[in-house]
């Protein structure tokens, strides 16, 4: 099984599960018509092309806090961790894009990549999302995470 199609299905997987009430879930404090207009864009992170670098884990965090003005604020952090098991250092271009593959969502203005906490650029690609470039050592293992914040208004 290539590593690129165990990243797809980890983030396949965490999207669906995001997604799925769960029937011991709280009621939800909001509004049936606030819940219908929330957008709350899930970015996922995938290989472009086909790599050795394998997915250990996958994790969202997710924070909602009261901003001063009384209205809710989402924080996401998603980290992924990954092992190069090759004997030489390894450069693998990778895809952040949005779950929903919706153009119409607004990009976070505060969306951040890092790896192992260094800011990595963020290029935007043609057909939606952006790219960028990961480096791992050899035999190494890294962590990349994914952070953005979203007003939750309605």
């Amino acid at each position: 099984m290539s590593a690129a199609f165990v990243w797809l299905a980890v983030a396949a997987l965490a999207i669906l599960l995001a997604h799925t009430p769960s029937a011991a879930a709280a009621p939800s404090p909001l509004k049936p018509a606030m819940q219908a207009q929330l957008d709350i864009p899930q970015y996922v992170l995938t290989p472009i092309e086909s790599t050795d670098i394998e997915l250990q884990a996958h994790t969202v965090d997710y924070r909602l806090s009261v901003l001063p003005d009384g209205q809710l604020e989402l924080a996401v952090s998603a980290q992924y961790r990954l092992f190069n098991s090759g004997t030489e250092a390894v450069t693998q271009l990778v895809m952040l894009r949005n779950a929903a593959n919706d153009a119409t969502s607004s990009t976070p203005a505060d969306l951040v990549l890092l790896l192992d906490e260094q800011i990595l650029s963020l290029e935007p690609a043609t057909d939606g999302g952006y790219t960028t470039l990961i480096g791992l050592a050899a035999d190494g293992r890294s962590t990349v995470r994914v952070q953005y914040t979203m007003p939750l208004t309605g």
